[in-house]
């Protein structure tokens, strides 16, 4: 019985790490893309010329893919990494915003979901 409440809560905590990190990503990610593009006519030159501001989401979409195979490694790097990019996008300038505070908290919560569901993976064996 308590093997099977431990597998139920590592599958949760498995699905909304990897679920909930990727589509943050892919949304962001899209929309770091995207958002350029408007100035230069919405054609591909438009595209391509924003495509640096697309850079930290595109590391970001890697590290998921390495927490994705390798959760311990993975959780740590998507922790460290949110919390640079708290850092970056919030404190580092002038220009603080709450949204992008949440937005970039959440990347921090999902790399602990990461750790998290690593733990209950190995307390398990």
């Amino acid at each position: 019985m308590r093997q099977n409440q431990s597998n139920r809560r590592l599958i949760i905590w498995r699905f909304i790490a990897r679920y909930g990190l990727l589509s943050i990503t892919l949304l962001v990610l899209t929309f770091s893309i995207l958002s350029g593009a408007e100035v230069n006519n919405n054609d591909l030159d438009g595209i391509i010329k924003n495509i640096p501001n697309a850079f930290p989401w595109l590391i970001l979409l890697l590290l998921l893919i390495i927490a994705w195979k390798y959760e311990l490694i993975g959780g740590i790097l998507i922790f460290s990494y949110g919390l640079f990019i708290i850092y970056y996008f919030n404190f580092s300038g002038d220009n603080f915003w709450w949204p992008s505070l949440i937005l970039t908290s959440l990347i921090s919560v999902f790399g602990m979901l990461f750790l998290v569901s690593w733990n209950i993976s190995n307390t398990n064996k």
